[in-house]
């Protein structure tokens, strides 16, 4: 008979851990919940102390994020499911490492689901900042090539040349870094979608940003991402949370 798999919850709204509890309970008869945590700190501590096989880690925690969390960690043992209360890119992109992520408010079949997923997967072999590692290797790597449409053209641009792309109304801008620009009739989301896993950023709803060419996070004035082109990007007040602690994760 083959050992409980041990699990950790880390997320600061009691409510939500409940949840969670309740739900594996009914369901699952071969895992064991060993601990709960609802900030940074705390969630170290019982990781540290008790090895867990999978965290349950909500991305906003009272002190920090989990993206710090798993900065603070010299070595990663465990498979990691991110909760999280928004859907945006830095979501998607972390799960390039992470087993998976759920969406708040929990619906209990997807929790489910990604449960199950953990449980067919073979243990975790020690990886030492595994997923930052990971993550650099899929974003910043890689020439790949993407096509970009104009009203007399149709160009095919390395990826990795790209600033950043700007919404205007139904058009997208795109910004390279030659200093060049394209009119393009496709939207941003288009584009979101296309860049999606090339360590591209929406950090705005009108921005759509390389992160590999963001030279300095300003505060002031609501917070803006200045660009190696000189132009200052807005942040999503909403998310700007969870994106600064997204890029703090992987630099």
């Amino acid at each position: 008979m083959s050992a409980m798999k041990k699990i950790v919850i880390i997320d600061d709204e009691k409510r939500a851990r409940d949840s969670i509890r309740s739900i594996l309970q009914q369901h699952f008869n071969e895992i064991e919940i060993c601990g709960e945590a609802d900030s940074v700190s705390s969630g170290i501590e019982v990781i540290h102390e008790i090895n867990p096989d999978l965290v349950l880690l909500d991305i906003q925690l009272k002190d920090g994020t989990g993206f710090s969390l798993l900065n603070q960690l010299t070595e990663i043992h465990f498979r990691t499911i991110f909760i999280t209360g928004y859907e945006n890119y830095a979501i998607k992109a972390i799960k390039i490492d992470a087993l998976d992520y759920i969406l708040k408010p929990i619906d209990p079949f997807e929790l489910i689901t990604a449960i199950k997923k953990f449980l067919e997967q073979e243990p975790v072999i020690t990886r030492n900042i595994g997923v930052k590692t990971n993550l650099i290797k899929n974003l910043i790597t890689g020439h790949e090539r993407v096509s970009i449409k104009t009203s007399d053209s149709i160009f095919f641009v390395e990826i990795k040349s790209i600033i950043r792309c700007q919404s205007e109304r139904n058009y997208t801008n795109i910004i390279f870094d030659t200093g060049k620009k394209m009119l393009t009739s496709k939207t941003l989301r288009d584009y979101e979608l296309m860049l999606e896993g090339y360590g591209f950023l929406r950090v705005h709803q009108s921005h759509l940003i390389n992160i590999r060419y963001i030279t300095k996070f300003d505060k002031s004035d609501g917070g803006y991402f200045i660009m190696t082109d000189g132009f200052n990007v807005p942040v999503s007040q909403k998310n700007k949370a969870e994106i600064l602690g997204f890029l703090d994760h992987i630099f």
